[in-house]
């Protein structure tokens, strides 16, 4: 029995160093593909990075836009604010804050419809009457 399990086993010829070469050439190409993933994987990246950058940009611009908006719109309400106590009627021209506010609209959306009610209900207070930037005079 034992000289028949031994005679069915064959010797076969391996090249060892065809073998090592093999490995070493399926390794790199293994890499070689994941150096390329990694590569197009950072070019995405650098490509998201410049949109945030440039939506990042449009922001500080619209911040800085609203300030001077505002700034201009607080302007106008002390002036409305002035000229009713100067003049003793019921009368002031709120234009520039309704355009302040008409040109925020779209930057700053539902916030400047809050500003922009709050600005009618402070001349409300003070006794101005504004409707479609015309002035009108309280009854």
């Amino acid at each position: 029995m034992e000289y028949e399990s031994k005679q069915s086993l064959k010797l076969s010829y391996i090249d060892i160093d065809y073998e090592i070469q093999k490995e070493r050439t399926e390794t790199i190409q293994i890499i070689g593909d994941k150096i390329h993933y990694i590569k197009s994987l950072q070019s995405e990246l650098g490509n998201n990075v410049e949109k945030t950058q440039e939506n990042l940009d449009n922001v500080s611009t619209d911040i800085e836009t609203a300030n001077v908006d505002i700034f201009e719109a607080t302007e106008n309400l002390q002036l409305a604010l002035q000229q009713k106590k100067s003049t003793g009627k019921n009368t002031a021209t709120f234009v520039g804050g309704l355009v302040s506010s008409i040109a925020l609209g779209p930057i700053c959306g539902g916030a400047v419809l809050g500003l922009h009610t709050a600005g009618i209900l402070a001349l409300s207070s003070l006794g101005l009457v504004v409707g479609g930037g015309v002035s009108r005079k309280m009854v």
